[in-house]
């Protein structure tokens, strides 16, 4: 950090509004020496503002070697990074900061090798401009960013406006439901400890290298109420054990292959623990697409036989539109993970999180995280219960790929740039290699004129340059470089990430309305239908083959006479010419038949077994993979 100089005198200790009432009262016909005493401004400073006609009180010492208004546009503009996901590191800042004060012609004293701005600018930078502060960045993947657009997100409460309206729930908040899963491991983590100063690594131990995963089913209301949480264990058996000192109510189901989630485990919830618990009347039940969810009509039959409505969020979306994603499930695992280092703290390593402590681990976290308070507080962030879209906040919609998003001045779009600064300029290529952010920034489309690419005579774009931006500033038909064109030039803002495509993408869909169930159960039977297609084809394949009983040799089969060269070639071409007799006939490795076949290999006639196959499904010239293998080993054992 830089020294801060501490004033040892009260030399500037006047303000601008003393000053302005100075003037004031000189302009109303008091003496410059009498108004420097009632203000207690030195007469001098006041002759002197006079005769510069300045009257804005400025700083003490040397001014910023960016300037106070480059300073001022470099600290919108890293706000505007931020506001489309690529808020620049420390370094990054440093950078600009270096590129900036070159293009501008600024004298400095910044490094000229490592081309950065130093620490003690950068700390300086920071203490000027508090409305900056460095953050711990959380990575968004773009496919949330093209989920959270608000064309999708107004479909969404419009759909939910409607069945709270139709369904008579919106004063209900004991009717309105949400449900989620969350995986927990039963391991401890190493945080932030106190060590001695100085000290190159520090161990804490864990119960082990990673420890095994259960996923937890929560689910509660909009009035604050928790069901008791539905568990999953990988194996088959459950014991007792597992359940010691869980909250009450407290369920656990096996899944053999793993602790995930799966239709059956959903059906069971649906029926034996959520069906059971819920008011009487009409429920709303708000969850994610998730498979489990949403690919057993019969279990969207029983919920809505049972007066409840279902309702899947868009894709993408949960960070913002779930309740338990939004608001509980981040300190249950907090908690969770405090419990887990907790318990192996007391055991000081004689003894291993298992399964029998999982009950115990879930009831600390549980009782601190399924409260009133968070339940409630959920639904409201989501805006579900109250009711209202405007909950979901605007920097929710980064980078969204909707054109009707509206503007907002100043963050998150690109400034307004005068008229004089409208200069048709290339994207410049990174400020760095180091510089990872300026990298993504420049490869992105964008839709301002100023940063076009530049089209070559044969049509294709032409190619970053690899000149500096300072050069690209310099070869600028105007004159006047401004900090705006200069960081425009510098680091391009990306105007949208641009769609991509996405193969399964579902929108706000009400997965318990008859037309729905009706599709699904409609497809279900489709795919039904084509297994059974495919299992018929198999089995109809397999029976072409000739299957030898246990016990018995397969009878040998006659070699081909011998011919000689000419003979043998005029042979094998007239097998591969020769027809398929039956159009059932199978391929003997890949068990295609004929009619039926999608291959477009050549199909040919085995010489030694007289078999129909693909060319490509043996490694032997006019053989199967059998024969060839046969021919191999009679040639071995005769050497």
């Amino acid at each position: 950090m830089p020294n801060v100089y501490v004033r040892k005198s009260s030399k500037g200790s006047w303000s601008q509004e003393d000053l302005q009432q100075a003037i004031g009262v000189i302009e109303n016909g008091l003496s410059i020496r009498s108004a420097g005493k009632q203000f207690k401004i030195p007469e001098s400073t006041l002759r002197n503002r006079l005769k510069k006609n300045s009257f804005e009180k400025k700083g003490m010492g040397p001014e910023a070697q960016l300037g106070i208004d480059a300073e001022n546009k470099l600290s919108l503009h890293i706000k505007k990074l931020q506001a489309v996901g690529f808020a620049p590191t420390q370094r990054d800042v440093r950078h600009l900061a270096f590129n900036l004060a070159t293009s501008l012609n600024k004298k400095h004293t910044f490094n000229t090798e490592t081309k950065t701005a130093g620490k003690v600018w950068f700390s300086s930078f920071m203490r000027r401009h508090p409305e900056l502060s460095v953050r711990k960045a959380q990575g968004i993947s773009k496919a949330r960013t093209e989920g959270m657009n608000r064309a999708e997100i107004k479909n969404y409460f419009t759909l939910l406006t409607d069945i709270l309206t139709e369904n008579d729930l919106l004063d209900k908040p004991a009717c309105i439901w949400n449900c989620d899963e969350i995986g927990v491991q039963l391991n401890n983590e190493p945080g932030k400890v106190i060590a001695a100063k100085g000290s190159k690594d520090v161990h804490v131990i864990t119960s082990a290298e990673k420890g095994e995963t259960i996923t937890v089913l929560a689910c509660c209301s909009a009035e604050g109420q928790f069901l008791p949480p539905y568990c999953i264990f990988k194996g088959v058996y459950a014991k007792s054990q597992h359940l010691k000192s869980a909250p009450p109510g407290t369920v656990i189901k096996m899944n053999k292959k793993s602790a995930y989630i799966t239709t059956e485990l959903f059906m069971d919830w649906m029926t034996q623990h959520f069906i059971p618990r819920k008011p009487t009347g009409k429920n709303l039940l708000v969850l994610d697409g998730h498979a489990s969810h949403m690919n057993s009509a019969d279990m969207l039959q029983i919920a809505s036989d049972n007066d409840i409505i279902i309702v899947c969020l868009p894709s993408h979306t949960t960070h913002y539109l779930q309740p338990l994603d939004r608001v509980v499930f981040k300190p249950f695992k907090t908690y969770f993970k405090d419990a887990c280092a907790k318990m192996v703290s007391t055991r000081r390593g004689t003894g291993k999180i298992t399964r029998d402590d999982f009950g115990e681990l879930l009831n600390l976290a549980w009782s601190r995280s399924a409260t009133v308070q968070l339940a409630t507080s959920s639904f409201r962030a989501t805006g579900i219960y109250p009711l209202n879209m405007d909950a979901i906040p605007e920097h929710a919609y980064l980078l969204s790929c909707d054109q009707d998003a509206p503007v907002t001045p100043g963050i998150g779009t690109p400034d307004p740039i005068s008229a004089t600064d409208q200069t048709p300029v290339t994207p410049p290529s990174a400020i760095s290699s180091e510089v990872s952010f300026l990298d993504e920034v420049n490869s992105q489309p964008s839709t301002s004129k100023a940063r076009s690419p530049v089209k070559t005579s044969k049509g294709n774009s032409q190619p970053f340059s690899k000149t500096s931006p300072q050069s690209k500033m310099a070869t600028s038909p105007k004159s006047k470089i401004t900090p705006n064109k200069a960081l425009a030039t510098i680091s391009p803002i990306p105007a949208s990430l641009g769609q991509s495509k996405v193969k399964r993408k579902i929108s706000a869909t009400n997965v318990t309305s008859p037309e729905y169930i009706s599709s699904k159960q409609k497809k279900i039977q489709e795919t039904l239908k084509k297994k059974e297609d495919q299992e018929r084809k198999k089995q109809v394949a397999t029976s072409k083959i000739q299957k030898i009983p246990k016990g018995k040799k397969r009878l040998k089969r006659d070699s081909p006479p011998s011919t000689s060269s000419g003979e043998e070639s005029d042979l094998m071409e007239l097998l591969s010419d020769t027809a398929i007799e039956s159009e059932d006939e199978a391929c003997v490795e890949c068990l295609e038949i004929y009619a039926q076949t999608t291959s477009k290999s050549d199909w040919i006639k085995c010489m030694s077994c007289s078999r129909w196959l693909h060319e490509s499904c043996t490694m032997y010239v006019n053989k199967c993979y059998y024969c060839g293998r046969k021919e191999i080993r009679q040639k071995n054992l005769k050497k």
